[in-house]
Formats: structure tokens, C-alpha cells, sequence
């Protein structure tokens, strides 16, 4: 028998009322298959609901890991009242579906994440740049944040090339290429790649420096994933209306 801790970011239903669990754990994701979880009296429901932190036993069968028991420790319950941040939590779920994980801090991000979106004491935009930049940093594409990559000044006139992930300041970027931060934006972007990650949402921005992270977050991460997914479309639709 397996017991592992476990964040549901995938369900999908079967005919014979079972269904299919991924799960991101510690060391990675994982299929699992539950017998009968939608049936009424099933003792598996709650624990196996998307976006549900739960203990999960499992034991090897012939088509991999099967369910024996579970118990929810955590359930995000107001995430389904919100559909902008239903939408988030399934971006989410699917760039580390579609990319896969890094650290163990991967899923540590991700419950951070639901935790505020389920709370409601964090701006659904933030929390969305949060995730877009630290999840960059956990798969290998931390950007160069001590200075400018030519001269090494630290603060000032800077741009971020998305490319590279460098840092240039006017005099070394001649042609203006990426993206111009504001102090504020500069500071937010090494706060949310440098701190220690349960402090990574301990800031607030105005609504402009907001919208100008969120910008840049987003195309950060497109860029080095290579992943634009629909659900990151659905997303922005939302947020547009």
C-alpha cells in the first residue's frame, strides 16, 4: 500500500462510475482510479473532488495505483462560487499538467495559491503572477534579477528581456527590446522569484503596477513553457468582462 498527501488537479469521470485521479504530490503527479466514487454512498467522494488536499492509500493494480481510502485535509470550498477563479485554479492545473513539475515546492506554490483564491485576502490577478513567475523560477527559468546583465546596476531605468531573462538598463538595451519596469514592478518580480515561498504573496501593488506585472508574468511564462492553453484563454475572457 501507498499513502501519499496529495492535491486532486484532474478528475476525469468513467462510465462505470469510478473515475481517474491526477494527483500532484511531493514527487510528482500521479494517476489513480477509484471504484464507484460517484456513487452516493460512496466513502471516497469527498476526498477525491478536484482541487481537494487529501490523504490518499492506494494500492498497485494490472492499470497502475487504485484507490483504497481517502481523506480530504483541505477542500478550497469557495473556489467553486467564483468561476474567474475556478478558471485560474484549472490554468493552473493544466501548464503543470502540460510542462510537469520542479522542486517539491511545486505543489507548495500551488496550495499557496488556492489558499488565497479560496480566501479571498489577495487580488485574483496577483495571485495569478505569483504563480506565472514562481512556477517559471520552480522549472528552471528563474530570470537574472541582481542588476543589469552589462553593467550589474541594480535599480533604476531597468527592462526585462523575456528571452533571456536578463535585466538591462537604458544606456546597455539601445533598442528598448523587452519589457521597461517600474520600481515598483522590479521589486514585486524579485520579491515573488527570491522570497522564502510561504511569504510570496505578502505584498500589494496599485492597480497599475498590477496590470503592468500581470503583463509580464503572463508572457514570461508562455514564452519559456511554449504552452498557450486554452484554459489560459478562458481565463482572460473572464477577466476581460
Amino acid at each position: 500500500m501507498i499513502t501519499k498527501k496529495g492535491l486532486i488537479i484532474g478528475v476525469t469521470e468513467l462510465e462505470d462510475k469510478g473515475r481517474y485521479l491526477r494527483v500532484l504530490t511531493l514527487d510528482g503527479v500521479h494517476e489513480i482510479y477509484v471504484r464507484g466514487a460517484k456513487k452516493v454512498t460512496s466513502k471516497n467522494n469527498p476526498g477525491t473532488e478536484i482541487f481537494c488536499y487529501s490523504n490518499l492509500c492506494a494500492s498497485p493494480g494490472k492499470n497502475g495505483l487504485v484507490l483504497d481510502s481517502s481523506e480530504p485535509e483541505r477542500q478550497f470550498y469557495n473556489l467553486r462560487f467564483d468561476i474567474k477563479k475556478l478558471a485560474l485554479a484549472n490554468f493552473f492545473a493544466e501548464i503543470i499538467t502540460a510542462f510537469g513539475i520542479g522542486h517539491e515546492e511545486t505543489l507548495n506554490l500551488f496550495l499557496l495559491c488556492l489558499h488565497y483564491l479560496d480566501s479571498g485576502n489577495r487580488e485574483t490577478a496577483l495571485i495569478k503572477s505569483v504563480f506565472e513567475f514562481r512556477y517559471s523560477c520552480e522549472i528552471g527559468f528563474m530570470p537574472k534579477l541582481l542588476g543589469c546583465d552589462v553593467c550589474h546596476k541594480y535599480d533604476g531605468d531597468l527592462s526585462l528581456i523575456i528571452g533571456s531573462g536578463k535585466l538591462l538598463c537604458r544606456e546597455d538595451n539601445p533598442n528598448n527590446d523587452g519589457y521597461a519596469l517600474s520600481p515598483a514592478v522590479l521589486h514585486a518580480i524579485r520579491f515573488i522569484c527570491l522570497s522564502d515561498i510561504k511569504k510570496i504573496c505578502d505584498f500589494k501593488l496599485q492597480a497599475e503596477a498590477g496590470r503592468e506585472l500581470s503583463i509580464i508574468s503572463e508572457n514570461y511564462l508562455v514564452h519559456h513553457t511554449e504552452k498557450h492553453l486554452k484554459s489560459l484563454d478562458y481565463y482572460n475572457r473572464l477577466d476581460n468582462e
